[in-house]
């Protein structure tokens, strides 16, 4: 509309219709005859595909538009549009007045854009009618003349993306290196736009240039992002599922990240860095606020890791980081220019300059969490000072403070007689419930007359006593408690408690947690027995002591008892013959099908080499793995059938599972039904908890399908048995539980959580918290926030919310009662799911039956071959395995 006349006409031509929350404004493949324009509220867009499989393809808000493409082809609707919040005001016109204001000049714009937009793979993934029609409808051509200046670098961002539809552009982004030269559907500018940056280089049109131009605020409603960032290491550890079609697309396969084991005892230096001026330190702390993996520090933390940052001296051109090397600091750019570059699969390809750093930015994060490969190769542009550091010092200041605050809650807690009955493993739960509040001076803590809520420790600080008509009583100070009658009682509490002194810091623990975690305190008292003279009878102790140490079945009943019968004799290479091809890759090897050449049983051989595990400083891990295999038994994991060592290998015979992998189902499904999700994975889960092992990577590439349908656990490289906590930072990122994340300590709370990410996943076909990039991904775990699509079964949102809970004194299978809390959840309670009916165990995925004649089997001396040297004194690391 080009006067202001006729968008007044337009606007006066639409009628204004409320619409209520889950009600379907336009429904796929209906005749439409009217344009909506969105006033006030969210919706959601859903397409199906010719199989009837349905995917949100985008969510709608104010000032969004839908059912144009209708009105402008006379074809049905494309695409099902659904209001999500409690109520959506739309603006209606139709057809006549649509066309008569907008339909001609959209028609004319498309059949000019679309085609090209087509041809850009960044756009892939959008359909080739609504979506790609959206982004022609936004974009805005613009033109520059041959020798003219785009952006120069330093200068404000102009929020807005570009690709080139003709001409060349020249960028250069300062010091000596190469420039850069954007062609015929070239882009740029999307790094200043995500990030909010200046220009990162000086683009000059070399030729005359036409260019397609995209809003801020479009570009992030329409481009899908993950076609921008995706971390070089995921994409080369992507695998395709066997049998897929040609050109299908699939995202990769999610691996476990570990930092090096920890057992408990703290071993690491930290290092001993230059004194920075004030200048200096501003500068650097400046970067760590913004940076979220030091977003759970306290001051003293963050004082210690800018006093342990070393100080380097960097020459233009030299690397400071390469891509694809194994990553041990985090940088910080104290002055100069650094450019970021990007290999891509082709060797022979040029590497692509991905974005710049200047004074004050970091990178390299991911380094102080764990062994990460590097994404991206980091070159100093001009003369360059950096500050480093190392993983060692950052672990062990943080894991050193996490473990002493730990420690000195439980030392709290022992102090209190109210609690003195309770053994270590229930004060170890109450500690995971404490959270550290701080009051300024004279604020109130506690007021005389309210219900009693919480148990309070004074951590610093002061606090005085004081009660209406006899005022103060009495003043208590570091390590004094005070309102332990709350976790008791709850009755109205007889004294009012005000801080003394300016940052005082209590640790609290709500009466509610304490009874979620561990029942009503009185009943726990009474359940301890005692002699005459006050002392704890010897069989309640060692009952507690069992329990406490994980030895104790904890009253898990083991249906069908399952016996399953391990190799009766010392096995070795010469006794398999195995395939040539691979039933998948792992971090430190390989998985193949193997058979017995004495009885034809058919089983899985997975092959680890022993000079990886070490240089990935994961012994600890895998020792770990055999020995809790040696442990268990249960219908539900791979059982270990077998376990040897070759020069250079670790090999186990598992139980072979032919269905392959959860993963590989939802590749094929794209999303499970309701029924299909109501597996009995917490079934293994609690078997091993109740011996004190906690799996630590639940997940859909962790679950496989046997012969006859059952979902089988498997792979125990970061399952460990817990006695308290454990301090290792391990895990696949996506599943990560938030206090793996901010390393505060965690034991089987952890599985739960896991869950929870895999129940929403096998659901929606996706992750709650699929990022860009692992660090986006902690983000979004650390903020809590989970979108449930309407369309989900809302007893299935309601289980999935009670396992996502941050609050672990909240969270399903770590209460009090345990799984039972899960296992009488209407999600399965409804259904009449039946836990010991192992029939129904998952006949939904039953793979055909496997045939071993289709293979060729060849000596497994012959393929599972010593490739990799081991040396002697790293051999001697896996006696025992």
């Amino acid at each position: 509309m080009d006067t202001d006349e006729e968008r007044r006409g337009f606007v006066d031509s639409m009628a204004e219709v409320q619409v209520k929350q889950q009600e379907v404004i336009m429904r796929q493949g209906d005749k439409g005859n009217n344009f909506y324009l969105i006033k006030s509220g969210t919706c959601d867009v859903w397409m199906a595909d010719s199989a009837g499989e349905r995917r949100n393809v985008r969510s709608l808000t104010a000032g969004s538009w839908c059912g144009e493409l209708s009105l402008l082809t006379g074809k049905p609707r494309s695409a099902s549009i659904m209001a999500t919040s409690p109520e959506v005001t739309l603006l209606m016109v139709n057809r006549r007045a649509f066309n008569a204001a907008l339909g001609d000049k959209i028609v004319k714009k498309r059949a000019e854009w679309v085609p090209f937009l087509r041809l850009l793979p960044i756009f892939a993934e959008l359909s080739e009618d609504y979506e790609l029609g959206l982004l022609a409808d936004a974009c805005r051509e613009v033109r520059y003349a041959a020798g003219a200046t785009m952006h120069e670098v330093g200068t404000p961002g102009d929020n807005k993306f570009f690709v080139v539809r003709e001409g060349t552009v020249v960028a250069v982004a300062g010091g000596p290196a190469e420039s850069t030269k954007y062609g015929r559907q070239a882009y740029f500018g999307h790094v200043e736009l995500l990030q909010n940056s200046k220009h990162q280089e000086t683009r000059r049109a070399e030729t005359a240039v036409w260019c397609a131009t995209f809003r801020k605020e479009d570009f992030l409603k329409l481009v899908p992002l993950h076609a921008f960032v995706r971390e070089a290491g995921q994409q080369q550890l992507a695998l395709k599922a066997e049998g897929a079609p040609a050109g299908s697309k699939m995202r990769g396969r999610r691996f476990g990240e570990a930092a090096e084991a920890t057992t408990g005892v703290l071993t690491g230096k930290v290092a001993s860095g230059k004194k920075k001026t004030t200048e200096q330190v501003a500068r650097i702390m400046g970067a760590v606020s913004r940076n979220v993996i030091f977003s759970r520090l306290n001051e003293m933390q963050l004082t210690m890791l800018q006093e342990a940052m070393m100080e380097h001296t960097i020459h233009p051109g030299q690397n400071v980081i390469t891509q694809g090397e194994k990553g041990n600091h985090f940088f910080i750019v104290d002055s100069g220019e650094l450019d970021a570059f990007v290999q891509g699969e082709d060797p022979d390809s040029h590497p692509v300059r991905v974005r710049g750093f200047r004074a004050g930015e970091s990178f390299g994060e991911l380094a102080l969490m764990y062994n990460c490969p590097r994404t991206a190769t980091i070159q100093a542009a001009t003369p360059v000072v950096l500050w480093s550091l190392d993983r060692v010092s950052f672990r062990t200041i943080v894991l050193e403070a996490n473990t002493k605050k730990a420690a000195s809650y439980e030392s709290f807690l022992e102090k209190v007689p109210l609690l003195a009955p309770l053994d270590k493993d229930q004060r170890n739960r109450m500690v995971d419930a404490l959270e550290e509040v701080t009051y300024a001076q004279d604020d109130a803590i506690i007021t005389e007359g309210e219900e009693g809520t919480h148990f309070y420790v004074i951590a610093r600080g002061e606090v005085v006593i004081t009660k209406a008509g006899q005022g103060e009583l009495a003043r208590r100070r570091e390590g004094d408690y005070f309102g332990e009658l709350s976790l008791k009682t709850g009755a109205p509490t007889m004294a009012s408690v005000t801080a003394a002194a300016a940052g005082t810091t209590v640790v609290r623990m709500d009466r509610g947690a304490f009874q979620r975690l561990l029942g009503p305190l009185g009943e726990l008292l009474a359940m301890r027995k005692y002699t005459a003279s006050g002392a704890e009878l010897q069989q309640q102790a060692s009952d507690a002591d069992a329990e406490s140490t994980g030895s104790a079945s904890a009253g898990v009943e083991m249906p069908n008892e399952h016996k399953y019968i391990k190799a009766q004799r010392p096995m070795t290479l010469s006794d398999f013959t195995v395939t040539k091809g691979t039933l998948g890759e792992g971090a430190f090897g390989t998985v193949r099908r193997c058979r017995v050449r004495s009885t034809g049983e058919v089983f899985a051989l997975k092959q680890m080499q022993k000079a990886d595990i070490v240089s990935m400083g994961q012994v600890e891990h895998i020792m770990q793995e055999t020995q809790i295999l040696d442990r268990i038994a249960h219908p539900f994991v791979t059982n270990k059938w077998a376990g040897f060592v070759t020069p250079s290998n670790l090999i186990l015979i598992m139980e072979f599972c032919p269905g392959g992998d959860l993963f590989d189902q939802l590749y094929k499904h794209k999303r499970f039904s309701v029924p299909d999700t109501r597996i009995y994975v917490m079934l293994p889960l609690e078997y091993m908890h109740s011996m004190g092992i906690v799996h630590r990577d639940l997940k859909l590439e962790n679950i496989l399908v046997a012969q006859d349908g059952a979902l089988k656990l498997t792979d125990f490289g970061f399952a460990k048995v817990i006695k308290y906590r454990s301090w290792t930072l391990c895990g696949t990122p996506e599943y990560l539980a938030p206090e793996i994340i901010l390393e505060k300590g965690h034991s089987k709370a952890v599985d739960y959580w896991a869950m929870g990410v895999l129940f929403y996943e096998m659901l929606n076909g996706h992750s709650p918290f699929e990022a860009e990039d692992h660090l986006a991904t902690y983000q979004k775990i650390l903020d809590g926030t989970v979108h449930y699509p309407p369309e989900m079964n809302i007893d299935a949102a309601d289980l999935i919310s009670k396992l996502l809970q941050k609050d672990i004194s909240k969270r399903y299978g770590n209460l009090r009662d345990g799984c039972k809390d899960i296992k009488e959840h209407p999600f399965y309670a409804k259904s009449g799911f039946d836990w010991t009916d192992y029939a129904q165990r998952g006949s939904a995925f039953k793979p055909p039956l496997f045939d071993a004649s289709k293979y060729e089997w060849l000596p497994a001396e012959r393929i599972v071959t010593d490739a990799k040297p081991c040396k002697p004194a790293d051999s001697e690391l896996f006696t025992g395995f």
